[in-house]
């Protein structure tokens, strides 16, 4: 069978639109993962987190890298409700101590509510963002998807492919 998606620059922007489409119909988005695997198929995860886990998103990782070996996922694209500080022109050493050590940053002032995307697959990773504005009336909006290289990504749900 052939691959859904020649690159990952494609699968990463289907899960923009999807995303987008989700977010639109509800006013949020869970979190999920789009996978392609080696033979083509899509598989999708998401929903609530196993009981079993409880909220341990380091167990989550764990099983996710499992399953993903066990179906052979070549790519796969992760979105997800996230806080994000615009760090542009910044050096890591101008932010806070605590969001250095690994805090949310959920408490700073600067934070901006996105969809945040990331993909991956072997040797490679992209991450893209729309940002959510929430108007004092009306639905909430995404703004355009931007998309670019992802080399710096960090995180429990970035690496799934690998080992």
């Amino acid at each position: 069978m052939s691959s859904q998606f020649k690159t990952l620059e494609e699968l990463i922007r289907h899960g923009a639109e999807f995303a987008a489409d989700c977010f639109k119909q509800t006013g949020h988005l869970e979190p999920m993962w789009i996978c392609e695997t080696h033979s083509g198929d899509l598989m999708i995860v998401g929903g609530d987190m196993p009981s079993h886990i409880g909220n341990d998103r380091n167990k989550l990782a764990a099983m996710l890298k499992a399953a993903f070996r066990a179906h052979g996922v070549v790519r796969y694209v992760f979105m997800t409700e996230a806080w994000a500080l615009d760090c542009e022109g910044q050096s890591r050493e101008d932010l806070p101590a605590s969001i250095r050590a690994g805090a949310s940053i959920e408490s700073h002032p600067d934070r901006r509510e996105v969809i945040s995307l990331t993909g991956e697959e072997k040797g490679r990773h992209l991450m893209g963002t729309m940002y959510i504005l929430r108007p004092e009336r009306g639905p909430a909006k995404l703004t355009k998807f931007e998309l670019f290289d992802g080399d710096k990504i960090e995180g429990r749900f970035s690496g799934l492919l690998q080992g």
